[in-house]
């Protein structure tokens, strides 16, 4: 395995022999990629208190079985999401031959599997199903991609820039739980 320090990348030979040039993923494209597939809130339940007075006190249900199903599926869609952005980022070299040839022998194989549609779905299917013909490569590139991204350094630069996300975000959402704005108010 050869690596270029400077611009991040190493070459993978597969067991075909082909090489193929992996780049390693910046710190924070995971993180963004994952926060843009909100999580969804715990659902909260009133319980009647029986002491003198009455009233209710609120708890989170995080039981609730609609609750587990939304969860389970957003982090699913978390993880297609994270694997999606390691291919098209990691493999920047690979992608589809113009012809859909190599999709003629999944399609003998499953005649009801579901091809996505557009460029980027093509490309993933293509390096999902055909470029990672067997776990040896699969587990190469995957290695190769951990040790990069293991050592990959942390800049002072990264973390202001991380710190100032933070800080739009948070007040951003300061500023939705004020109230209306003024041309909120105004257009009614």
């Amino acid at each position: 395995m050869a690596e270029n320090k400077r611009e991040r990348t190493t070459e993978v030979e597969l067991v075909s022999g082909e090489k193929v040039v992996v780049r390693a993923i910046p710190p924070f494209l995971s993180y963004r990629v994952l926060q843009d597939i909100p999580l969804p809130d715990v659902p909260t339940m009133e319980i009647a208190s029986e002491l003198p007075g009455g009233g209710a006190q609120t708890f989170e249900n995080p039981d609730d079985p609609e609750y587990k199903k939304e969860l389970v599926e957003a982090n699913q869609r978390r993880a297609d999401a994270a694997n999606d952005m390691t291919w098209l980022y990691g493999l920047p070299g690979v992608f589809p031959p113009e012809d859909d040839d190599w999709k003629e022998a999944i399609s003998m194989i499953s005649p009801d599997f579901k091809w996505r549609e557009d460029e980027l779905g093509r490309r993933l299917d293509y390096i999902e199903y055909v470029f990672f013909s067997n776990s040896e490569d699969l587990g190469r590139v995957r290695k190769a991609l951990a040790e990069m991204n293991a050592s990959e350094e942390v800049t002072p630069e990264m973390l202001r820039a991380a710190e100032e996300a933070f800080r739009s975000k948070v007040q951003g959402n300061k500023s939705n739980e004020s109230g209306p704005n003024e041309s909120e108010e105004s257009s009614e």
